[in-house]
């Protein structure tokens, strides 16, 4: 070891090139890894997830149907549980005073806090037992109490005096969106005589243990689509099923409602190939620049050789240098990628931000990391080194070149990836450029949005600055989307 730390310091530039390239290489690939790896992990932080399906309407969405749940817990013995979950804006006074904007309030059955890990700061889910009781997210609470701790406190929700149970906190991977407000449900699942769709926005059931699952699916098909076949006559001819596996949720492009975040699988997609992409550049960059010097440290291997030592004990001593070597690019590489966490989640992470964590889980991938990097790049060296003859090399008669037919290989496919991840950033760049520059076909010079639920009409009146307001559903450049659904006629 004493040797290759000399080497080390005799190549100085060798050294810096190498370091460098791989610190900022792994920094990327820890990223990458530790962002899929809890974006495929965001479902089964939810208690028996695998046992938690949707129910919906089997359309394109998720929304249930009213009186959905209810048929289902009557007719379906394997269900053994289930709970619905509606959210939107509530105009509510606190403290004599309105609250600005419109907080978001989430009607719940008190069962869905069974489902998912949520951490009562005070209270349980049983307030909701009564509806006039409500539950406070604990940023809303300092945020209107800032001073005097509101449980206990009066609260106006929706014109209804109720009183403040209990504060609850969901952690920052929760798959639950966070709102301000959680009240129960003004009633039991009733089936509309009327047909209109319910407003809920999502309905999750949980069956009991050692179901068959697919058994269950049938049964739930069967049974819901006969019984308010009268209300939806589309189920005929529907493609999807009426329930959808809660692992499945979360990159599901059906996902569309208010309660539940979304991932972007294609962006996960491609942050994987890049990942990959950035590994096996800097593994090429590592091997080659190994390879190049190779000749260097041939003299001392040949001697080791002469005196005796073993081949396999050569290879070994490459390894182990290699597998050190990285270990250390590893740490700081780790260091570089928790100072990167902010940037990414500002411009990739999506509703789920990235978090490069220690624990012991994470240390086992970043050491999993350092062992497969500090292998390979060890490998090759080590053999192209043993693969000179220890007499010549003593003698000064080797001549063989290390620029072999490989390391021009290897430098060939190094320079097409540096080549396509840069021409990636470029297309990339000029995109986000022409979307932010883009005719949008409407002059919006002076013109503001500013979301109604952030500060009230009357506040933003009274600025001196303001001239003018008006209500928009959106802005110019913005995507919107209205669908419209479409029964299809039954074939003869």
């Amino acid at each position: 070891m004493k040797s290759y730390l000399k080497f080390l310091s005799r190549n100085k530039s060798y050294t810096a090139i190498e370091a460098l390239g791989l610190v900022v290489s792994l920094a990327f690939v820890i990223v990458i890894s530790c962002y899929t790896w809890q974006q495929f992990a965001v479902t089964r932080e939810a208690n028996d997830y695998q046992r938690l399906y949707s129910l919906n309407v089997g359309r394109e969405d998720l929304n249930p149907f009213n009186g959905e749940v209810a048929i289902v817990l009557d007719r379906v013995p394997d269900v053994e549980a289930a709970g619905r979950i509606g959210c939107r804006g509530a105009e509510v006074e606190y403290d004599g005073e309105k609250v600005i904007g419109y907080p978001d309030l989430c009607e719940v059955d008190p069962v869905i806090f069974d489902f998912f890990p949520v951490e009562f700061v005070s209270g349980t889910k049983d307030v909701l037992n009564d509806r006039n009781q409500v539950l406070l997210d604990e940023a809303f609470a300092r945020k209107i109490s800032p001073n005097i701790d509101p449980v206990g406190r009066t609260i106006i929700v929706t014109q209804d005096t109720c009183t403040i149970g209990g504060i609850i906190r969901f952690g920052k991977r929760s798959i639950l969106r966070r709102n301000d407000i959680y009240r129960a449900l003004a009633g039991p699942d009733i089936n509309n005589s009327d047909g209109q769709a319910y407003w809920l926005d999502l309905a999750l059931i949980r069956f009991r243990e050692g179901a068959d699952h697919e058994a269950v699916r049938t049964l739930i098909d069967t049974v819901v689509r006969r019984e308010l076949a009268w209300s939806q006559q589309s189920w005929r001819y529907s493609d999807f099923r009426l329930t959808m596996p809660f692992k499945e949720i979360y990159f599901s492009p059906r996902n569309r409602c208010n309660a539940i975040k979304w991932g972007n699988l294609t962006m996960v997609y491609v942050l994987i190939a890049v990942g990959i992409l950035l590994l096996v550049s800097a593994l090429f960059n590592y091997i080659n620049l190994s390879v190049a010097l190779a000749g260097k440290r041939a003299k001392e291997m040949a001697i080791r050789l002469a005196l005796g030592e073993q081949r396999g004990a050569v290879f070994r001593r490459y390894i182990v240098e290699a597998v050190l070597f990285t270990s250390a690019c590893v740490v700081l590489a780790a260091v570089l990628a928790k100072a990167f966490v902010p940037v990414f989640n500002r411009y990739a992470a999506g509703e789920i931000g990235l978090d490069i964590a220690f624990s012991p889980a994470y240390i086992a991938l970043y050491i999993a990391l350092a062992l497969i990097v500090g292998l390979v790049s060890g490998a090759i060296p080590a053999a192209i080194t043993l693969s000179y003859n220890p007499v010549a090399v003593i003698k000064g008669e080797q001549r063989r070149q290390t620029k072999t037919v490989f390391s021009r290989v290897f430098i060939v496919i190094q320079n097409i990836i540096t080549v396509a991840l840069i021409s990636l950033a470029v297309i990339m760049e000029l995109q986000y450029k022409h979307l932010q520059n883009m005719p949008l076909g409407a002059d919006v010079n002076g013109l503001y949005f500013i979301s109604c639920q952030t500060v009230g009409y009357d506040q933003l009146a009274a600025k001196p600055y303001v001239d003018k307001i008006a209500y928009s559903t959106s802005y110019p450049g913005r995507r919107y989307m209205q669908t419209t659904h479409h029964r299809r006629r039954p074939k003869n």
